[in-house]
């Protein structure tokens, strides 16, 4: 009996201190959370105004479709700058 209490008082520190199996992590080392940018105002708008928008945008799209064809395929600066500026004008909405 005196040997076995002998025997575990010197393994058990021994195997306290051996190392682990190696082991290999197959999974990704970050978080898999896909972020939504942030677009400011985004959350203010209301679903009316949301619409509004999307149907100046479409007419806005249908008038610089008439004016491509009416540029030969190619718009000319003018054009496109006026394209620019009413986008812009839609997306500046706020109310």
């Amino acid at each position: 009996m005196r040997s076995l209490f002998l025997f575990a008082a010197v393994a058990l520190p021994a195997l306290a201190n051996a190392e682990p199996a190696t082991t290999y992590n197959t999974s990704p080392n970050y978080f898999p959370v896909v972020v939504m940018p942030y677009v400011p105002g985004a959350h203010v708008e209301s679903p009316a105004l949301r619409q509004r928008k999307l149907e100046a945008a479409i007419a806005l799209k249908a008038q610089a479709a008439k004016l491509l064809e009416a540029d030969g395929g190619t718009f000319t600066r003018q054009h496109e700058a006026y394209i620019r500026r009413k986008a812009s004008a839609i997306l500046s909405w706020d109310r």
